[in-house]
């Protein structure tokens, strides 16, 4: 440290402390701050920390098998469509098989709806 800090410093320590300035007044926070008694913590707040990390663990776990189970049905439907020579030749989809970019859009930008509420909107929302 410099000899000015020192100076401060140990004006604070004696408590004759008269100066002004930026550096005194961090070490006026500093000393008001260590004079404050600690924030004790319950005695279960690590049991329960470790609760919500094994429960975001097992969350995400989760998430994974259900997205996996999600795509290989998918996947299976496409495979048994092509298979069979499915045809959208009926009712309403017959006017979609015509346009299939069109179809393939709107379903796109409505997942993408989806994502932007539950990833931002909600969250702003819930935070008001």
């Amino acid at each position: 440290m410099k000899h000015k800090e020192e100076d401060l410093q140990n004006q604070f320590e004696r408590g004759d402390f008269s100066g002004e300035g930026i550096d005194a007044q961090a070490y006026q926070k500093v000393f008001d701050a260590l004079k404050k008694e600690p924030y004790h913590l319950p005695s279960h707040f690590a049991d329960r920390v470790m609760l919500r990390i094994d429960a975001q663990e097992s969350l995400s776990k989760d998430y994974f098998w259900f997205g996996l189970g999600l795509f290989t049905l998918i996947a299976g439907a496409c495979v048994a469509a092509l298979l069979a020579n499915f045809k959208l030749d009926f009712g309403t989809f017959k006017f979609i098989s015509g346009y299939p970019g069109l179809f393939l859009f709107g379903v796109m930008f409505i997942a993408l709806i989806h994502y932007v509420d539950k990833r931002f909107l909600s969250r702003m929302i819930s935070n008001r």
